[in-house]
């Protein structure tokens, strides 16, 4: 996905309907990149046995940890987009939900036996905060998940603010 000037903004991962797709915000995908060129550099060296497994398509270092924080990477289970009142607007013209909140992000899907899921959380929802910080875009999300074992989140449910505690996210 390219911007009017022609800068790369992202990977189109998914399209929801005419006009109305999801795709993985660059930044996201450059770590991924700087990862996976680590992880290759790694196993081609002199020893034919690498010890990553090639099996594992979630190993992409020779440490479970983020490289760049030292962290281990987490994840909660959701398919999301930062919900702009463009896509809102898109998404009630097509007969879908009316949004209260034009402000958050936008939960598309939930992924089952997920900490998402086991938490209650809904696709259709709006993430508006996550430990009382509010939300505004998607990376938001991801990086909370990344650095925290346990999230607190505030949602958007048929114009009824909820929070949710205690939410665990899960280490991959």
């Amino acid at each position: 996905m390219v911007n009017l000037y022609g800068e790369v903004i992202g990977v189109n991962a998914m399209v929801a309907g005419t006009g109305v797709g999801f795709a993985i915000p660059v930044d996201q995908v450059r770590k991924f990149i700087q990862l996976a060129l680590k992880a290759s550099s790694n196993t081609r060296s002199s020893s034919p046995v690498s010890s990553a497994s090639p099996t594992d398509p979630y190993i992409l270092a020779d440490n479970p940890t983020n490289s760049e924080s030292g962290t281990q990477r987490r994840y909660l289970g959701l398919v999301m987009r930062t919900l702009t009142p463009e896509l809102a607007f898109e998404l009630a013209s097509r007969g879908g939900q009316h949004f209260v909140e034009l402000n958050g992000v936008l939960i598309h899907a939930v992924l089952r036996n997920s900490p998402a899921q086991k938490a209650g959380l809904r696709a259709g929802d709006v993430i508006v905060a996550i430990d009382g910080l509010p939300i505004t875009n998607a990376q938001q999300v991801y990086t909370a998940t990344e650095s925290r074992e346990q999230l607190t989140i505030t949602i958007v449910r048929q114009g009824k603010r909820i929070t949710i505690d205690h939410i665990q996210t899960e280490k991959i």
